[in-house]
């Protein structure tokens, strides 16, 4: 599939939904019989989703791989509004040693209904390799539930370099975008050090440390330190200078604490300028949003 194009991206927002719709089933689950009518909504729009989704794929497997989810080989991205549902079901998924969901057929009601009941009803542990999972496929069948089926777990799902490259040079992009609006805020809006947003500032930080750490082929952060801007000099030379630190301070083995300490000072390390007086200086200040230093 071509994640570049616009059915790609339908798909993913299609699979991330029905990611959504299964986290409020099984939490629910817990709580209601599933015939409750609490359960007729959620049941219908699960169901339209995953028809849809095997109407246009011909069959939909929703896989675990760590801390990620795939649809079809392709990488759900975590937003915010859907993270805790996309760990509950991370969660359920991993504690009964289960690596994921298959449909190869267009959902029903009934079928979906008696899935979650399965599913739902089974307990933690089973130690032996496989057991539960068999068990759960075997109660499927034994319930005549056709075109779903739980999958093994697994250690990496295979996803194309290409497409892992390209997300991270969006992510970083949007990283570093963050990164520059902020400082560029802070510097004109902050006129003491004393106001200056230190949690968001880490948070920012973050973003950068967490992408130093997946760099593959056809990317790098150290590389995004190439970005100018003319007009807004003072703002990039201090992003710039914050991946370069923790680009290098990456390779030099430092941990991720150590380098968000080093990425926040570096991010920070012009600063001080803009609380200097004017009236200390014999010459034409400069201004921080033109030449920088």
């Amino acid at each position: 599939m071509e994640t570049t194009s616009a059915e790609a991206r339908a798909f993913l927002e299609r699979s991330r939904e029905t990611l959504q719709q299964l986290a409020v089933l099984i939490r629910n689950s817990y709580l209601h019989d599933l015939s409750n009518q609490v359960f007729e909504e959620p049941l219908e729009k699960l169901v339209q989703s995953i028809s849809q989704l095997v109407l246009t794929e011909g069959s939909f497997r929703l896989e675990r791989s760590g801390e990620e989810f795939f649809a079809n080989g392709n990488r759900i991205r975590m937003e915010f509004r859907s993270l805790h549902a996309y760990k509950y079901v991370l969660n359920e998924l991993g504690k009964r040693g289960v690596g994921g969901i298959s449909f190869e057929s267009r959902a029903t009601v009934p079928a979906v209904t008696a899935f979650l009941e399965v599913f739902c009803r089974a307990g933690e542990g089973e130690n032996e390799e496989g057991s539960l999972l068999d068990r759960l496929n075997g109660e499927l069948v034994e319930r005549e539930v056709k075109g779903i089926k739980l999958l093994p777990s697994r250690d990496e799902v295979s996803v194309p370099e290409s497409e892992l490259s390209s997300d991270r040079r969006e992510r970083a992009l949007n990283a570093y975008q963050q990164a520059l609006d902020f400082i560029r805020e802070s510097m004109v809006t902050v006129d003491s050090p004393v106001q200056l947003n230190v949690r968001k500032a880490k948070r920012t930080v973050q973003k950068l440390v967490d992408l130093s750490y997946e760099e593959g082929s056809g990317f790098s952060l150290a590389g995004m330190a190439s970005i100018k801007a003319h007009d807004d000099y003072t703002f990039n030379h201090m992003v710039n200078v914050c991946v370069l630190a923790i680009a290098f301070g990456q390779r030099l083995g430092l941990k991720r604490h150590s380098l968000a300490q080093l990425g926040l000072c570096a991010l920070y390390h012009d600063m001080g300028k803009l609380h200097i007086p004017l009236e200390s200086s014999t010459s034409t200040p400069v201004s921080p949003k033109r030449n920088g230093r």
